[in-house]
């Protein structure tokens, strides 16, 4: 339940991210818990990134490379460091928000 909560968080903060401007739905939760759950996210991506690549290779900075790069090497790296296929989202995430090409 704690990972589909995250990951529906995840979901809803790439989203905001992309969109060019944004409407919030009547019941949507106030800006500053939105702020601390993508904030929480990028935190655990953090963390699981540091635990599991470490294993093999320095800690490359997520602005060495574009977030389709980050998102080529989660995808192949990923298994090898038996980081867990739910655990790529929020990587990546965190990755994403530091990438080169990041806005």
């Amino acid at each position: 339940m704690r990972y589909a909560l995250l990951g529906l968080t995840l979901a809803a903060v790439l989203l905001a991210a992309c969109s060019s401007t944004s409407v919030p739905e009547p019941h949507a939760a106030p800006e500053g818990a939105e702020a601390e759950a993508a904030s929480l996210v990028l935190e655990q991506g953090r963390r699981t990134y540091e635990a599991r690549c470490d294993r093999c290779h320095e800690l490359y900075e997520p602005r060495e490379y574009t977030r389709a790069q980050w998102t080529r090497a989660v995808k192949k790296y990923g298994p090898r460091s038996g980081l867990a296929r739910k655990d790529y989202a929020t990587v990546e995430a965190w990755l994403h928000a530091g990438a080169k090409d990041a806005k």
